[in-house]
């Protein structure tokens, strides 16, 4: 499976390393995919005929004809439209107008029909080989490629023809709207121009009033009242913004209510108030009038001196601290004095704000009828000028669109006509082996890493533990053959359990291997990890089983049990799979009587404990294989059995058979004191290991852990890779 691909745990990205392992362990997917495209792309680079083609060059004009430009020049700007986009021109070449022309054209040229073209091969030039490129500039290039020299340059430059009256035709067409809207324009901006000189005029008549350009009248003076008004309310909703934030962090702190400017009410701000409201009022008047004098750079400063003198008053009149009320002291403090300031400030903002309403509202009241008549003819000498602008551009543009009309070019200038081509299309070789390299190195590893991602066999002892919670006890490696000898057969005697011969288990035996090989040192690591596991609980009986057939067990179960005895340890290996036993072919034991004997004969317990050529270890085998297993191992003379055989031998190992296969596992697990699960590399599946823990879980048996086997030692499996060079790079001989 790919690298850390779990939801319970935090996603890395993969590594140069990991690609290069997913190449090794995917090498035949990815070089057939890789191959094949590769092939695919020799064979048609090679056996493509060669194609020739013939272009012409095109510039985009500025149509100018769109109504969009009517709005550009009321604007007093330049009337050109911006050119058509180059998309424009691809829908144009594709659309099924301009194909039915060409196509009716090509096939009555008579060179077309002297080069022997088919209609069918006309048609699919059509579609696939007639097409239109553009560079940065606005130069457009319509392209065809054809077998032949002389049917690609005739079929351009039809193509050429056809593309430009095209354009033309739907110019002209854009020029019929334009002049139609115009003339609509026209009249209904005549009416209106008549109608707005005939209001001015009746207007004159009824009264002699008009304002003067030159010094703007009364209701220039209305304007900047109502001006200066707008910006002091501006201000003045700030302020009171400002305030309410204030108040908001003052109750944020749970502070005391502090005084407000209108609350102080004392002789000394009675009096700095009444001054600065006079102040204030004259400050307005001259303001409202104009004037920015020496006195009212004076007034600014008087009013300035004023208000600190007020924000003084109002701050000594604070009240009592109390420290305990709230939680800043400075913090509350700062925030009070800001508040004062911009109460002040809204203090005056609210006189100046009432000054030049009552301006606004004497003006209006004493001279009602001529600001009325003021607007009124300014609304129609504006009206007028607007209509005789429009009507004037109108005139124009007409006389523009039926020019055009006659002299468009549809859009586009021919540059470069198509000329007949010397030399076919370059085939580009290197470029498309390349292309296709890399393409089926894509496609490879697409499909190996969807191969990957599907994977859901276990493939390393980190996702086994963090899937499963189980630590790995021993890791079993597996080596193929090298230079004639098999290695395998030494290093995983479980890999050929399924298919091997009887006298290939013992082969596959620790006590016949050499002492430096690396099973043997995998299995004395297994010995001494349970020696630690089992220091609080010694264990006396251990389960060793799997989640299904073919993961290695039973001769897991054989080896663990010579690496005891090795030690020095009374072992007995019991053969607990009554279903299909193999722990006697594997030991080399000839079997008379068995433990399904002794349950059903009461035979003695020297009839079915056979000594092996292990010293230390004894051998109780099945026998005759009964109907019913799982009856016979719940039986209680099966518990009373292993119970006296605990107290024999310094261990009892178990071969039981799988877990998620019978329940005869589940049943055993209850008569031991601890149990062991082998789990086979890149074989089995996530969730029968899941399954298969859960089971053994529920049976309260402690399951000290895993034991992760027959592991590739191939490059492409991480660590398992130099685990295998580290011992077999330098041959039988070298060393480590």
């Amino acid at each position: 499976m790919p690298p850390e691909i779990n939801q319970d745990s935090v996603e890395r990205e993969w590594t140069l390393q990991d690609y290069i392992d997913l190449f090794l362990r995917r090498k035949l997917i990815i070089l057939s995919i890789f191959a094949a495209v590769f092939a695919v792309t020799l064979w048609y680079t090679l056996m493509r005929p060669p194609q020739y083609q013939s272009a012409a060059t095109f510039l985009i004009e500025s149509p100018n004809m769109g109504l969009g430009s009517l709005l550009n020049a009321q604007a007093g700007r330049a009337m050109a439209e911006p050119a058509r986009p180059f998309e424009f021109y691809e829908a144009l070449l594709q659309s099924q107008a301009y194909q039915d022309l060409l196509f009716q054209q090509l096939l009555s040229d008579t060179v077309i029909r002297a080069t022997g073209v088919t209609t069918e091969e006309l048609a699919r030039i059509r579609k696939k080989s007639l097409r239109l490129t553009a560079d940065k500039t606005e130069l457009v290039k319509l392209e065809v490629t054809a077998r032949s020299p002389q049917l690609a340059w005739r079929y351009a430059a039809i193509a050429t023809e056809m593309f430009k009256i095209r354009c033309r035709q739907i110019e002209l067409e854009e020029t019929r709207n334009v002049v139609d809207y115009v003339d609509k324009q026209k009249d209904i901006s005549r009416n209106k121009l008549e109608d707005a000189e005939r209001s001015l005029q009746e207007f004159k008549e009824s009264s002699s009033f008009a304002v003067s350009d030159e010094e703007g009248g009364l209701l220039k003076k209305l304007v900047e009242l109502e001006s200066q008004l707008a910006e002091v309310q501006s201000q003045r909703q700030l302020a009171e913004a400002n305030i309410a934030a204030y108040n908001q962090r003052l109750s944020d702190l749970k502070a005391p209510n502090t005084p407000e400017l209108n609350t102080v009410d004392t002789p000394a701000t009675k009096a700095l108030r009444s001054r600065l409201d006079q102040l204030v009022e004259e400050r307005s008047r001259l303001s409202a009038a104009g004037q920015r004098g020496v006195r009212a750079t004076a007034l600014d400063q008087e009013i300035d001196e004023v208000r600190n003198q007020l924000y003084r008053a109002i701050i000594e009149a604070r009240p009592v601290k109390d420290t305990g009320a709230y939680l800043n002291q400075n913090l509350w403090e700062e925030i009070r004095q800001n508040r004062v300031k911009e109460e002040l400030q809204l203090y005056m903002l609210r006189n100046r704000e009432r000054f030049f309403q009552r301006q606004v509202e004497t003006y209006r009241r004493e001279n009602p009828k001529l600001i009325e008549r003021a607007i009124e003819m300014t609304k129609l000498q504006r009206s007028k000028k607007v209509y005789e602008d429009m009507f004037s551009i109108l005139l124009e543009k007409g006389e523009e669109a039926r020019i055009k009309s006659a002299t468009g070019t549809g859009g586009i200038r021919i540059i470069d006509t198509p000329t007949i081509p010397q030399k076919p299309v370059p085939s580009h070789v290197p470029r498309n082996l390349l292309v296709g390299a890399l393409l089926g190195l894509g496609l490879g590893f697409g499909f190996a890493m969807v191969r990957e991602y599907l994977d859901n066999t276990i493939r390393s002892g980190d996702e086994l533990t963090r899937h499963t919670g189980l630590s790995i006890l021993a890791a079993v490696p597996v080596i193929e053959p090298r230079n004639g000898k098999n290695i395998a057969s030494k290093l995983n005697p479980a890999a050929m359990l399924s298919d091997a011969a009887d006298d290939e288990y013992g082969k596959n035996l620790i006590h016949k291997l050499q002492p430096r090989d690396p099973t043997v040192d995998v299995y004395r690591s297994l010995r001494t990890n349970l020696q630690f596991a089992g220091v609080d609980k010694p264990i006396s009986a251990l389960l060793v089983t799997s989640s299904l057939p073919g993961e290695g067990k039973t001769l897991t179960a054989a080896n663990l049990a010579i690496s005891y005895a090795e030690l020095g340890k009374r072992v007995l290996l019991v053969d607990g799979d009554l279903r299909k036993p193999k722990q006697h072919s594997v030991l080399g034991v000839e079997v008379t009587a068995g433990l399904s004997d002794f349950m059903v004969k009461s035979l003695d317990l020297k009839q079915i404990l056979y000594p092996t050529a292990v010293p230390n270890l004894r051998l109780a085998p099945c026998g005759t294989v009964p109907p019913n297993p799982a009856e016979m191992i719940a039986s209680r003379r099966m518990s009373d059995f292993l119970q006296h055989m605990q107290k024999l031998f310094d261990l009892v190992i178990i071969d039981s058979p799988p877990v998620r296969v019978v329940a005869d596992p589940l049943l055993l697990a209850g008569k031991v004191s601890h149990a062991l699960l082998v789990v086979k590399f890149a074989s089995t599946q996530l969730r029968d290991v899941q399954e298969a823990v859960s089971l053994l879980r529920r049976a309260k048996t402690p399951l000290l852990g895993a034991v992760f086997n027959q592991i590739n030692l191939g490059r492409g499996h991480g660590y398992y890779g130099r685990y295998n060079y580290y011992y077999y790079s330098d041959g039988e001989g070298g060393g480590r």
